[in-house]
């Protein structure tokens, strides 16, 4: 699955995306990208499965809000 995302506003230096994901039936968050492009590709995801992701910023000043 490729993923792209417009940046919000950068405030701080050393701005970074980290996108997590589960499947619908799990509790447990994995983290797949940590970086600094606004492209991702997850790989290995499973036919059939249902899956949640979420995206969020984060810099030295702190972390934004995650996506629904």
């Amino acid at each position: 699955m490729k993923l792209g995302w417009e940046p919000g506003v950068r405030r701080g230096d050393g701005q970074r995306f980290v996108i997590t994901f589960k499947t619908s039936d799990s509790r447990h968050w994995t983290e797949v990208y940590l970086g600094s492009q606004t492209t991702a590709t997850i790989e290995r995801l499973e036919p059939g499965t249902s899956y949640q992701l979420k995206i969020f910023a984060e810099n030295d000043v702190g972390k934004s809000k995650e996506t629904d």
